[in-house]
C-alpha cells in the first residue's frame, strides 16, 4: 500500500465521519471551534480577536448561548491555521473543520504505525486506536485544535526518519498550536540543534515560521493585542487536567499559581538526564520521543483532556511492537488499553469534570516503565527503532 494511496484512504474515511457528524448533530454544531472562527472572522476583518466583547457579539449571533466569551487563548500564529475557516459561514466551517481533524488523526496514526514497523495488513488497528482514545473524543467533538499538535509530532518524526531536515524542520512549527503541552519536546529541540547545528533545520523553522505572518497582514496590531490580553487575563481561576492544578487544590489555596508550574522542575530535570546521557552518542527521536511525549503531559503547567491525544506518539508504537512480539507482551497491552479505556470512558459518561483526567499521563508513564523490559528493551525509554532491531523480527510485515 503506497503512501499517497493511504493518505487518500485517510481522507475519504475523515469526510465520511465528518459528513456523520453533521447529519446527527445538525441541529447544534455548537462546540468550542466557535472560539477560532470568531477569532479567525474578527482577525479578517481587521478588528481584535483577543476582544471579549467582540468575540461574545459575534459568537452570539451563531447561537451561542453563554454569558462569557470564548476566547481563543492560542498565540497569534494558530490564526493562519484557522483564518480559512473564517472565510465561510459557521456551519460549513465546522463541518470542514471536523473532516480536517479527523483526517489528520488518521494520517497521524498511519506514520506512527508505519515508523513503529506495525504490520501493513493491520493499519486498521492504528486507526481504531485513535479514534476510540477518549481524549481524542474530546478534541473533536468539542471542536478542538489539539490533533494538529499530534500531526506536527508525527510528520517530524516521518521527516527526521527519511533524513528530510527541511521538512523536519517546518514540522516544528506545528508545535507553535499549544507549546506548552509538548515543552519538552521544544526544549530537547533547541538542545539537539546546538549539539547538531544542522542548518537545514533552522532553515526549515523559517520556512515553516513565514506563514505566521499572515495574521499580521490583515491585523498589525494582532501581537500587541494578544499582549495586551495576556496581561490582563488571569488563568488561575482553570482548573486543568494537570498535576500542577492537583498542586493547588491539595494546599487548598487555588490563588497559590506557583504550584501549577512545580511539576514542570521534575521534567525539565528528566530531560536535563537524557541529555547528558546522550552526550557521546547521536541523539535518537525515535526513541526519544514517546517519553519526552508522555513527561511533558505529565509535568506541564497547563493542558486539558483533548490535549492529552498527544499521547498517540507512544500509545501507537508500543501497540505496533507489541503486536509484532505476541504473546505476553500483546496480552499486556491489550490489557493496559481495555482498563485505561474503560476508566476514562466511565468518566466521560458521567460527566466528570477535565480536571480528573489528570491521571492519564501518569498511567502511560507507568506503562511505559513496566511494559519497556517485557517488550525487551530495559533500562531505556520506549520507542519504535530498538524494539525493530531487538525484539520484532519474529513479525511478518505483509
Amino acid at each position: 500500500m503506497n503512501r499517497e494511496f493511504r493518505l487518500t484512504g485517510v481522507a475519504a474515511v475523515g469526510i465520511a465521519l465528518g459528513t456523520a457528524v453533521l447529519l446527527l448533530f445538525a441541529p447544534t454544531m455548537m462546540n468550542d471551534f466557535v472560539e477560532y472562527w470568531a477569532a479567525a472572522r474578527l482577525n479578517l476583518a481587521g478588528q481584535n480577536p483577543y476582544d471579549p466583547a467582540l468575540m461574545l457579539e459575534l459568537e452570539r449571533s451563531v447561537g451561542f448561548a453563554g454569558d462569557r466569551a470564548l476566547m481563543m487563548l492560542n498565540p497569534p500564529p494558530v490564526l493562519t491555521l484557522v483564518m480559512p475557516f473564517g472565510v465561510l459561514p459557521y456551519r460549513p466551517a465546522a463541518f470542514l473543520w471536523f473532516v480536517l481533524h479527523v483526517t489528520a488523526l488518521l494520517w497521524s496514526c498511519a506514520i506512527l504505525w508505519d515508523l513503529a514497523g506495525g504490520p501493513r495488513r493491520l493499519l486498521w488497528v492504528a486507526y481504531l486506536c485513535g479514534l476510540v482514545f477518549v481524549p481524542t473524543l474530546f478534541a473533536l467533538f468539542l471542536g478542538q485544535i489539539s490533533i494538529l499538535l499530534l500531526l506536527g509530532l508525527a510528520l517530524f518524526l516521518r521527516f527526521v526518519r527519511d533524513g528530510r531536515m527541511i521538512a523536519a524542520g517546518a514540522a516544528t512549527t506545528l508545535l507553535l498550536v499549544k507549546p506548552h503541552v509538548v515543552y519538552l519536546v521544544g526544549a530537547a529541540l533547541l538542545a539537539w540543534w546546538f549539539r547538531s547545528r544542522d542548518r537545514r533545520v533552522l532553515l526549515g523553522v523559517a520556512f515553516g515560521s513565514i506563514g505566521f505572518l499572515v495574521p499580521l497582514a490583515f491585523n498589525p496590531a494582532i501581537y500587541a493585542q494578544h499582549f495586551e490580553f495576556s496581561r490582563v487575563e488571569s488563568l488561575t481561576h482553570f482548573t486543568t487536567s494537570t498535576l500542577g492544578a492537583l498542586l493547588r487544590l491539595a494546599a487548598g489555596d487555588s490563588s497559590r499559581f506557583g504550584l501549577q508550574f512545580v511539576p514542570m522542575v521534575l521534567g525539565l530535570a528528566y530531560l536535563a538526564t537524557r541529555l547528558r546521557r546522550s552526550r557521546f552518542a547521536e541523539w535518537d527521536w525515535d526513541r526519544e520521543m514517546p517519553l519526552l511525549v508522555v513527561v511533558s503531559l505529565a509535568t506541564a503547567a497547563y493542558g486539558w483532556v483533548f490535549d492529552q491525544v498527544v499521547l498517540l506518539v507512544a500509545a501507537i508504537p508500543m501497540f505496533a511492537v507489541a503486536i509484532r512480539a505476541g504473546g505476553v507482551q500483546l496480552v499486556a497491552m491489550i490489557g493496559f488499553w481495555s482498563v485505561t479505556g474503560a476508566i476514562a470512558f466511565t468518566q466521560a459518561f458521567r460527566g466528570v469534570n477535565s480536571f480528573w483526567y489528570f491521571w492519564i499521563p501518569f498511567a502511560f508513564l507507568a506503562a511505559t516503565i513496566m511494559l519497556g523490559p517485557i517488550l525487551g528493551y530495559p533500562n531505556r525509554p520506549v520507542g519504535w527503532q530498538s524494539s525493530l532491531e531487538e525484539n520484532c523480527r519474529k513479525g511478518t510485515d505483509s
